[in-house]
């Protein structure tokens, strides 16, 4: 898997135009739903470049005709959501001996149950784990891997799956869920001396603190983030409290999509076994450069549960690329090829509408990041403005920082707006994934 990051772009997106051709196949028959949404369209005809003779499916669809897309019979909704409740009582198994189930986004409306086989999981890891020792420089150690893992526990999320089939093997992992308190993670971590840590930016953001603080000491020769968007105010205190760049990597439950070169800011799309496509609010691609209102993605590794076009509601851009340019930003370091995406800040859900005056999340987190005793933030939408909690590491001027909110919003066209910031311990994440929704629309 490593070598084909590094292939022309035209011999990768050959190996993957075939490997799509015969997805569709399967795919059209073994799974009743997409059999028929495909039924009389030129597969032969389908590639890489262009899918749009192929139609859209969304969340909803997913949850709706679950048993009709999934292309084993003998696995249905209802036994699979039997399945992750037994995950909740027991820990880790296999669905029927042979199936990897998690659950994602119950945070956002709509929760959708995620099936793979094995062979579908183990691409879904090569693709993480190969960019990953790819970029590492050779000065790094490469003997026993020890991973501390800020990520959630529970075996209905993917991250647990992972910990679960994989720990031991690929890595000693010593887990740190958002559930354990500060306090108690930091002592785990300071015992296990991990030589790697990954997670969630908004634990990562803790640990390092805990670090500059005097009551973390670790060492890791690598920092990974994944799940939530990387701020960069983040990425700074990593590198302040580790010594480190932190490796950013994007993807889902749904598939795994791009990670960075040694901490570079770009993220590389490594489309082998997962086909990206950024497009508007109606389906149409937006060129490099150009913000997309959200993501069509296919799966090429998951048979089980075939998604074809399905809809992923990031806002992402795909950079433009200036090989003479000493910019980061437009000449992405490393020997990768393929596309470059800048990394994404958001979801098109996580925007506030007040009536018409539509309101970016960017406007809370640039007031809010320039706050450096503001550790963690969640941020909920009111009909006048916006309730703030915030987890702070010394005591901050609440008054004034919902001021220099409420004067933002203001600008925006919002009539007296109201934002009220609370000081808590801590902010409620979701239960399942562990992940922290920073923006609650109403």
């Amino acid at each position: 898997v490593e070598s084909t990051l590094r292939r022309p772009p035209d011999v990768r997106r050959a190996a993957v135009d075939e490997r799509l051709g015969s997805f569709l196949e399967f795919v059209r028959s073994r799974s009743d739903w997409h059999r028929d949404r495909l039924e009389g369209l030129d597969i032969g005809a389908v590639t890489s470049l262009d899918m749009s003779s192929l139609p859209t499916m969304n969340k909803r669809d997913l949850h709706d005709h679950w048993d009709e897309i999934v292309t084993d019979p003998d696995l249905t909704l209802d036994r699979a959501n039997r399945h992750l409740d037994s995950l909740v009582r027991d820990g880790f198994s296999f669905a029927l001996g042979r199936y990897v189930i998690t659950a994602t986004g119950g945070s956002t409306g709509v929760r959708s149950v995620i099936a793979c086989d094995t062979d579908a999981w183990a691409f879904f890891n090569a693709g993480f784990l190969a960019p990953t020792r790819d970029s590492r420089p050779s000065s790094h150690d490469t003997g026993p891997v020890v991973q501390g893992r800020l990520v959630a526990q529970s075996a209905i999320h993917a991250s647990g799956a992972t910990a679960a089939i994989a720990g031991g093997s690929v890595a000693d992992y010593v887990q740190v869920p958002p559930s354990m308190p500060i306090a108690e993670g930091v002592e785990l971590l300071n015992g296990a001396q991990p030589t790697a840590l990954g997670g969630y930016p908004s634990l990562l953001h803790l640990m390092a603190l805990e670090q500059l603080a005097g009551r973390l000491n670790i060492t890791p020769t690598s920092v990974t983030s994944a799940g939530e968007p990387l701020q960069a105010e983040t990425r700074a205190i990593v590198l302040d409290a580790f010594g480190i760049e932190t490796q950013n990597n994007y993807g889902s439950s749904e598939g795994f999509f791009g990670m960075s070169w040694r901490g570079s800011q770009l993220l590389n799309l490594t489309q082998d076994m997962t086909i990206v496509e950024l497009v508007d609010a109606d389906n149409q691609p937006v060129p490099p450069g150009t913000q997309s209102a959200k993501m069509l993605i296919t799966n090429l590794a998951n048979r089980l549960q075939p998604l074809i076009r399905y809809e992923i509601t990031d806002e992402v851009t795909e950079a433009v690329i200036d090989r003479d340019s000493d910019d980061p930003t437009l000449n992405p370091p490393g020997p990768w090829t393929g596309r470059w995406i800048h990394p994404p800040q958001g979801r098109a859900d996580d925007w506030f509408d007040y009536d018409g005056t539509i309101v970016h999340p960017h406007i809370f987190r640039s007031q809010l990041a320039a706050v450096p005793e503001i550790a963690e933030y969640q941020v909920a939408q009111t009909k006048a403005g916006a309730d703030i909690n915030v987890v702070v590491t010394r005591a901050i001027d609440q008054s004034a920082t919902g001021a220099a909110v409420a004067g933002e919003l203001g600008r925006l066209g919002l009539d007296n707006p109201e934002v009220r910031i609370e000081t808590v311990d801590a902010i409620e994440r979701h239960p399942d994934s562990g992940k922290l929704r920073r923006f609650i629309p109403i």
